[in-house]
């Protein structure tokens, strides 16, 4: 979008400070103005967090709590930059339909961190099908933790099922 990049980065515990840190430098740094950041392992976010990661003023966020120990999305963007026309989320995926304010392009931006198993991984494809055909005329950008697989060798446990790879 422009010259305003965005990102999308499994950072693996936004509890650290080292990996906040970078988040933060990322952000200042190469001028991003949306991020989704996976596996934050974050089950409550207070807006010291938010500015601490995002210095700028005009900030808006959604946050999918961790579930246990693993999980967890946030997404933030710049409202200067992009008007939130809908916001939808499950504990699995957050659907957000923008508008990019100067190009007036409306586009879908779609966070998952997918469950590992495949019974409960079928139920999130399946409401995100639905959701990328009510509003197939958007540009959709589909980004996160799938857990999917196309190799064995992929994987760092000894369970693959040939079956779902696609």
């Amino acid at each position: 979008m422009g010259n305003n990049p965005e990102l999308g980065y499994d950072i693996c515990d936004l509890g650290s400070l080292f990996n906040r840190k970078f988040i933060k430098e990322a952000i200042r740094d190469y001028g991003i103005s949306f991020c989704l950041l996976v596996e934050t392992k974050v089950t409550n976010c207070s807006s010291a967090l938010i500015n601490f990661l995002w210095p700028r003023h005009c900030i808006r966020w959604v946050l999918i709590n961790a579930m246990s120990k693993s999980g967890g999305m946030l997404l933030m963007w710049d409202e200067s930059i992009f008007l939130a026309k809908s916001i939808k989320f499950s504990k699995s995926w957050i659907y957000i339909a923008n508008r990019h304010i100067k190009n007036d392009i409306v586009f879908v931006v779609m966070g998952i961190y997918a469950p590992y198993f495949d019974s409960e991984r079928r139920i999130v494809w399946n409401e995100l099908s639905k959701l990328h055909f009510a509003f197939i005329e958007y540009h959709w950008f589909l980004c996160g933790d799938c857990n999917e697989t196309q190799n064995a060798l992929d994987k760092n446990n000894d369970f693959y099922n040939k079956k779902r790879c696609f």
